[in-house]
């Protein structure tokens, strides 16, 4: 029996185990963002006119570089999706008793597939994006034109132009950043509760509770707005930032422990059967 203390040498086990034996798929699905984002970058190069400089309050940019905002909306996406299938072997009995043989607790299966699907997926697809609009410039280097192609790694740090195709509103990324796990920690759990078509039930369901959790902070906000309790500003809404800021926190913290509770609920069942 596997020991209930968190060993960090099981949970890298975990980790090698499961890119061991998914590695096709895992080969296979990176192919396959790796060329849609790539069709997406060669798009965006074709619909751009290299041979007019195009110029915003005095700054010359490349303008398909504005297609950065669709990577950001892909990236949501697709980490959603590969969070819904983090627990795709529960879906059958011999892959729960499968999951059930792997020499590790709830917590050490829980942490490996937070850090391939919530941590090393989003790095992955960042990398991927940066690949894929080099070839963009790679080709348009390759032919005469008058504006210089700009990646989108180079011109993100670059203020001028970073302002024009994003904002360096530090709550807005914030926010971004705090929605993007928030989403994600919800298709995790959604994978343990509905392992057959994860995505599409945790959509469906966790929609409602998203826009609950969202009227919630809404409520939040004006009951303590009208009784003068917001204490902590930044700015003019700095406690309604602080409001959300902790309720997405609180969100993510819930799912991963639902996700937690529901992997020692299936273990038990697994072995009374």
């Amino acid at each position: 029996m596997t020991s209930d203390n968190f060993s960090p040498a099981r949970c890298a086990s975990v980790i090698g185990l499961y890119i061991t034996e998914n590695k096709r798929t895992i080969l296979l699905s990176i192919a396959s963002i790796f060329g849609i984002l790539t069709l997406l970058a060669i798009f965006a190069m074709l619909k751009t006119n290299y041979n007019y400089p195009v110029s915003y309050s005095g700054v010359t940019y490349d303008r398909a570089l504005m297609m950065l905002p669709t990577y950001i909306i892909l990236g949501y996406i697709f980490s959603a999706l590969a969070c819904s299938i983090a627990f795709m072997t529960l879906k059958s009995k011999q892959g729960r008793i499968h999951t059930l043989m792997v020499p590790a607790n709830a917590s050490e299966k829980l942490l490996a597939r937070i850090i391939i699907f919530m941590i090393a997926f989003p790095v992955l697809y960042i990398l991927l994006v940066c690949c894929a609009d080099s070839i963009r410039c790679l080709i348009v280097s390759c032919t005469n034109h008058v504006i210089e192609p700009m990646p989108v790694y180079v011109a993100l740090f670059n203020p001028q132009i970073r302002h024009i195709i994003l904002t360096d509103d530090p709550i807005a990324i914030r926010m971004a950043v705090l929605g993007f796990f928030t989403i994600q920690s919800f298709f995790l759990l959604g994978s343990v509760i509905w392992p057959r078509l994860s995505s599409l039930k945790t959509f469906a369901v966790f929609t409602g509770i998203g826009l609950f959790y969202a009227g919630t902070a809404a409520w939040l906000t004006v009951i303590l707005s009208k009784n003068r309790m917001a204490y902590i500003s930044s700015g003019p809404k700095g406690h309604e930032i602080a409001i959300l800021t902790t309720i997405g926190i609180a969100a993510i913290l819930f799912n991963l422990a639902m996700t937690w509770m529901r992997l020692r609920e299936t273990d038990v069942i697994t072995t009374k059967r």
